[in-house]
């Protein structure tokens, strides 16, 4: 539908056909996005995220720390936020309590999103399973983690579980 002396914007890949019999002239300029894919199942987020879980299930806290930015909070079940640091302690008191502890290698997901604001976040859904040192009571939670990072760090950490799991361990 375009005249002589009119600008068109087309998508991405899209070219002007010629049409019928008389010659046209075309300047395209096509500017391509050269952006990160909005969605995908490797990225070098997603490798911070499996080193975390390495570490959080070795207990190399140090190591596991570092993931961290400095101004970074956290959020397991709840809207108020803590550090990494109140998260490690909390981390450990339960662990103190269990016989063993990881995350199975069964239906294990992560996914890398750009979310439309431009911020990266990667998911995590995996089952955690543990077993109590005063009765080897076998324990398994679903759990869904959420990591939005800047720089390759984690800025925000929102975990969701069945907390009440945890609540009588002795």
């Amino acid at each position: 539908d375009a005249k002589a002396g009119d600008v068109v914007l087309a998508p991405e890949g899209k070219h002007l056909p010629q049409i019928g019999n008389k010659a046209i002239e075309v300047i395209q300029i096509e500017f391509k996005s050269g952006k990160t894919p909005r969605w995908t199942t490797t990225a070098a987020e997603i490798d911070v995220f499996k080193a975390l879980v390495k570490e959080y299930q070795e207990g190399n806290w140090a190591s596991w720390s570092k993931h961290y930015a400095d101004t970074a909070k956290t959020f397991h079940n709840t809207t108020t936020g803590i550090t990494p640091a109140a998260l490690q302690e909390r981390h450990q008191a339960t662990i103190k309590k269990l016989a063993s502890y990881r995350f199975s290698d069964k239906e294990i997901f992560y996914e890398r999103v750009v979310d439309n604001n431009g911020d990266t976040w990667v998911y995590f859904w995996a089952t955690w399973e543990g077993k109590t040192v005063a009765a080897s009571q076998e324990i398994v939670v679903p759990v869904h983690i959420a990591l939005k990072f800047v720089n390759n760090k984690i800025v925000r950490e929102y975990a969701y579980y069945d907390a009440s799991k945890f609540a009588d361990l002795k």
